[in-house]
């Protein structure tokens, strides 16, 4: 069951910190004026869920859960 873990060495973690930021771009790229409003507000959850666990990642220790709005130690 081990590999439905996700991978915490640090070069997984980069892994994550790259999907992020690879997919705050594509986001923050996107043209959200066409759309409606509940899928601009997604749009918008999406954007400050992916850059608060990005701000988590920065710290020197923890884990970080998409969406959480915060990090935690890991033990």
């Amino acid at each position: 069951m081990r590999y439905h873990l996700g991978d915490r060495s640090p070069g997984g973690q980069g892994r994550v910190v790259a999907t992020l930021k690879a997919d705050l771009a594509r986001a923050e790229a996107l043209d959200t004026s066409n759309l409606s409003f509940p899928v601009r507000t997604s749009v918008e959850v999406v954007k400050s869920a992916y850059s608060t666990a990005l701000e988590g990642f920065a710290l020197p220790y923890g884990d970080v859960a998409v969406g959480a709005g915060a990090t935690r130690p890991t033990s």
